[in-house]
């Protein structure tokens, strides 16, 4: 699998570098586990960590080319309450936006018809929790994840705010605002 490849060329760079899994997470600020992991091919590495695990070795890769994005094919669904406001394609690492209205209070992709994969992960990161929170591994872990990826988070949460009434539902599924915010208009 190319990801793997890349994978290994990154840990045999670590390696060169005289870098432990120890020092390299500590640089990437995620658990050791999670490196050794990646690197023995137990987790397929996300395309956001495997940059930064590139950057901090100094390894100038263009990831995009080389790593299959997993969300290729994927659809979400963006909805305000249970209206659909949206519908969103990702092909080839390009994002294409269909809006189904222009209220901008309902968009959350007001400025935007097609945009990267990259750009995509930038915003869904605002429906997320920040990164530098002290129990941001047990927040991740709770919903089944090792490493922070902004559109897998937003995926296993639905995307709710406390602020709106925007959320994101991936693939087909039944459900819908109600369940998602029983007690109210808007999620608590």
């Amino acid at each position: 699998m190319n990801e793997y490849r890349i994978v290994d060329e990154l840990a045999e760079k670590r390696r060169e570098l005289k870098i432990s899994q120890r020092e390299l997470a500590k640089r990437c600020n995620m658990p050791q586990s999670t490196i050794a992991r990646i690197e023995t091919h137990q987790i397929s590495p996300q395309l956001e960590t495997v940059s930064v695990i590139a950057e901090k070795l100094n390894c100038n890769i263009q990831l995009e080319d080389k790593l299959k994005n997993k969300w290729d094919g994927c659809k979400i669904s963006v909805y305000w309450k249970d209206e659909l406001t949206a519908v969103v394609n990702i092909k080839n690492n390009e994002v294409f936006i269909k809006k189904f209205t222009d209220n901008p209070m309902k968009q959350f992709f007001l400025a935007f018809d097609k945009i990267d994969i990259a750009k995509l992960s930038e915003l869904f990161e605002t429906r997320c929790w920040e990164r530098g929170r002290a129990d941001i591994k047990d927040l991740l872990n709770k919903i089944g994840l090792d490493e922070y990826d902004p559109i897998e988070i937003v995926k296993r949460t639905f995307g709710v705010s406390y602020n709106d009434s925007i959320w994101f539902k991936f693939g087909d599924n039944n459900i819908t605002w109600k369940k998602l915010c029983p007690k109210g208009e808007k999620y608590v």
